[in-house]
């Protein structure tokens, strides 16, 4: 890996792509064949589309380690059927132990909704969301000293409303009331620094959330 981030061209990533077999190939002979057979990971990681926050790189995971969902933002709702078939796979179908619903600073979506700015077509309506975690919290984000800390405390506030929207999806809840154990937690990738920041939010329940599941009743 490079200091500093070249231009790519689909063909460089062709190219790249013929290095990579090369070196894994010398390094660990058999992985291709392995993973061939299936995955198993342990983490489902949620988090921004951003060039910048590659979950892999800043993890230092390998290919089959993290199950990775990505979207502008890392907006999560309930009603996103994307976002709940890959909570779905991941739970019931890989049986993952962790969640973790990353944001990062410097986040454009973040900072757009900030501006009240308009960046057209569809992103409009998705950056509504992040409008509506910083109506539900103005009076944190008014606290804020400086602007660059005002989105900071916006990056962490809107992965943490994601984070609240798996906690009350009825797929987590059913597998926690079925007694497995996963937790969930909510970080943040600080761009400048390169660090991984727990928020400590960790929950392992719906305990606290605003939406209950009855499971055993049939209802909520």
């Amino acid at each position: 890996m490079t200091a500093e981030p070249r231009p790519r061209t689909a063909q460089s990533l062709l190219e790249e792509n013929q290095k990579f077999i090369q070196t894994v190939s010398r390094a660990a002979p058999h992985l291709f064949g392995t993973l061939s057979k299936g995955q198993q990971p342990r983490v489902l990681w949620f988090g921004c589309c951003d060039s910048r926050c590659a979950p892999e790189l800043i993890t230092g995971c390998s290919l089959g380690e993290i199950f990775v969902y990505r979207n502008i933002a890392n907006v999560l709702r309930g009603a996103d059927t994307g976002v709940l078939a890959c909570l779905d796979y991941a739970v019931n179908h890989l049986k993952v132990s962790d969640i973790v619903v990353c944001g990062h600073t410097e986040c454009g979506g973040v900072n757009a909704a900030i501006a009240s700015a308009s960046l057209g077509g569809t992103l409009d309506g998705w950056i509504a969301h992040i409008k509506q975690v910083m109506t539900a919290n103005r009076a944190a984000l008014d606290a804020c000293p400086t602007p660059q800390a005002r989105a900071a405390k916006l990056c962490e506030l809107n992965a943490a409303a994601s984070a609240n929207a798996l906690q009350a999806s009825p797929i987590l809840q059913k597998a926690w009331a079925e007694g497995r154990q996963i937790t969930l937690h909510t970080w943040l990738f600080e761009i400048a620094s390169g660090q991984c920041v727990d928020l400590k939010q960790s929950r392992t329940s719906a305990e606290g959330c605003e939406v209950r599941y009855d499971f055993k009743a049939g209802g909520h």
